[in-house]
């Protein structure tokens, strides 16, 4: 089983028609597949955005709360890419994740396995996330803002939902992907 569909495969802009005298119905993936997507982002955006507020709010004034082991709550704002990296480049790394997001979003449409759009979704909805940061957070002009990290294991980068969200969705990805038959 595939889980694209090619692009005459599924009749006119995505709508079957099963009859030239029925009505044509939307496939799965051209409008409930997009739903599926948006609904996941959404709700990585909303987690993701509640508790970066709660971070700021939380842990002001070098706040620290310890958790378990290395565990703890600690607030950073990463300027750069992955791993603090690159903080000169934040507005250019800004333009080259929208222009990957509309790219998944693009390739999405043409998903029909459920569990890939699901990881799909997270995908987006943790790049969407820390967009707005950057935007929203934004002193020194468009996108240059800060993304709020602060979950700290201490040996580790710290991160965020939005991270958590990307990174898994892109490994259960490339575990999908290697179990599909070619």
């Amino acid at each position: 089983m595939s889980n694209t569909k090619s692009p005459g495969s599924a009749g006119n802009n995505g709508v079957d028609q099963h009859d030239a005298g029925t009505e044509p119905t939307a496939t799965p993936t051209s409008r409930g597949g997009m739903g599926m997507v948006a609904a996941i982002a959404l709700i990585v955006i909303i987690a993701d955005q509640i508790t970066k507020i709660w971070a700021v709010s939380a842990l002001a004034d070098r706040n620290i709360i310890d958790l378990f082991w290395t565990a703890r709550f600690n607030l950073t704002y990463n300027f750069g890419s992955a791993f603090g990296l690159g903080t000169q480049l934040g507005r250019w790394l800004s333009v080259v994740i929208v222009a990957v997001v509309i790219a998944v979003l693009m390739y999405a449409r043409h998903i029909t396995n459920r569990r890939m759009l699901v990881l799909f979704g997270a995908i987006v909805g943790g790049a969407i996330g820390n967009l707005i940061d950057r935007l929203l957070r934004a002193e020194k002009g468009f996108m240059s803002g800060g993304v709020v990290d602060f979950i700290d294991f201490q040996w580790w980068p710290i991160f965020n939902i939005a991270d958590i969200a990307v990174v898994c969705g892109a490994f259960g990805l490339m575990v999908l992907s290697l179990r599909e038959p070619v």
